[in-house]
């Protein structure tokens, strides 16, 4: 008699918002699949877990035009003890709930958090926890806030410095992990699509 696994709620939000950017750039992907894994993360902002995959599911849901604002304004209100990872995320939330007010105040966070590197680029760590233990997650961190950025403050100098950042971070054609690629390639892509 198998027992089944309860869902992980990290890899559950974590493969919908892979999902959901494939869905949004045009991809296809199973209706009835997408619907029962976006209700499977709404499901999971019901229970007890770490700040950062709370604002990941958030994220998601507010992607896929799910994300209850009641919820997302009740997170706002921790955005100071937010990984850097995370108040970006909420930032691209609020955004698109609407709330670019709020979206500003999380940059400019954002922005008093960034280390710059010899003047021409500029990166943010992020500590995130998706489980008991943190990771140290920079290429993926500074995609993400240059995505907020690309939002809130698309003329700030440190869109360009982050992009050029990202760039220095490949080895060859590709960045360290899988994860890390495919974040630089959403924020660079977007990054060209704002700056031409």
């Amino acid at each position: 008699n198998q027992t089944a696994n309860p869902p992980d709620p990290f890899m559950t939000a974590y493969v919908m918002y892979g999902l959901t950017e494939a869905k949004l750039t045009g991809n296809h992907v199973n209706s009835v699949a997408y619907k029962k894994g976006l209700d499977a993360v709404e499901n999971l902002l019901k229970k007890d877990m770490p700040q950062d995959v709370r604002v990941l599911c958030l994220y998601v849901l507010t992607r896929a035009d799910r994300a209850p604002l009641s919820i997302i304004m009740a997170l706002y209100k921790d955005r100071e003890t937010m990984s850097s990872y995370s108040l970006a995320q909420m930032s691209l939330a609020l955004w698109e709930s609407g709330k670019h007010a709020e979206a500003k105040v999380c940059c400019d966070i954002l922005l008093k958090r960034k280390t710059d590197d010899g003047g021409t680029m500029t990166h943010w760590n992020s500590w995130v926890r998706y489980y008991q233990e943190e990771n140290d997650l920079p290429v993926d961190t500074t995609a993400m806030v240059l995505r907020a950025l690309l939002k809130v403050y698309p003329k700030r100098p440190e869109c360009g410095k982050a992009a050029y950042w990202l760039l220095n971070r490949r080895t060859g054609e590709r960045w360290e992990s899988t994860r890390d690629t495919a974040a630089a390639a959403i924020a660079l892509s977007e990054f060209l699509g704002e700056t031409g």
